[in-house]
């Protein structure tokens, strides 16, 4: 039972022993001076106000985590800077800005969609877990004068500090999670082939944040300007 559940038992037991008082005096049995029943009022108004309170509060909160979640600029820089650094189509022409745009959006979309769906589920990492993998990813890109840090500010215009800060922890997260994800496939059908499960993986997660956010994405896309949804194209065993 949550702290708010026993708040709102401990105020109910409050208003039935002052309803029981009520119940006493008007019978005669239990006799108590007529003003102590007005306690009932403001126990009673407390008790509205916090039910009032939670039913507003936990709506906006969660509209909250939504919004923080899909709002990530820094995050969909980096990404349109990798399609610009790691893919030979031409990105400078209109229909290829906007197919930069519409694939970077995608890889965008496939993160915020590993941290919900894995959330969701109830996966964690340890901080022994993480620590090896920012070692990792740090032994790849040391410090700020990489080239690839370079070239990702001259792309992009992200600083450093601005990627160590709101890109690289979600960057380490997903590949923890992804690989609970991955494990969880193969332990439940070890016959899913090993070129297949990180797609699957993706493919559900990304099922789970239209299905659950369609709203705040469908807003985020208008915000980014995307036009269309390049998607994996899996389909989900049977």
């Amino acid at each position: 039972m949550n702290d708010f559940k026993k708040a709102l038992i401990d105020v109910a037991g409050d208003l039935s022993d002052s309803e029981r008082s009520v119940k006493r005096a008007l019978e005669g049995k239990h006799k108590r001076p007529s003003k102590r029943n007005f306690l009932v009022v403001p126990v009673f108004i407390m008790a509205v106000c916090l039910i009032g309170f939670t039913l507003w509060l936990l709506p906006n909160k969660v509209e909250q985590q939504a919004s923080d979640m899909f709002k990530n600029d820094d995050l969909f820089d980096y990404y349109m800077a990798a399609e610009q650094m790691f893919t030979n189509f031409d990105h400078e022409s209109a229909e290829g800005k906007q197919t930069t745009i519409n694939y970077a959006f995608r890889d965008y979309q496939t993160a915020i969609a590993i941290q919900a769906y894995a959330k969701a589920l109830g996966l964690t990492y340890t901080e022994g877990q993480y620590e090896k993998r920012e070692q990792q990813l740090n032994a790849l890109y040391s410090d700020a004068e990489n080239p690839f840090f370079e070239q990702l500010k001259e792309l992009s215009g992200m600083t450093f500090e601005q990627y160590q800060t709101h890109v690289q922890p979600i960057l380490i997260e997903n590949v923890l999670y992804t690989t609970q994800l991955d494990e969880k496939w193969r332990a439940e059908n070890p016959k899913l082939q090993e070129d297949f499960v990180s797609v699957y993986t993706k493919k559900l997660a990304n099922d789970y944040l239209e299905e659950n956010f369609e709203r705040e994405l469908l807003a985020t896309k208008e915000y980014y300007n995307v036009t269309s949804d390049p998607n994996y194209g899996v389909s989900v065993p049977k």
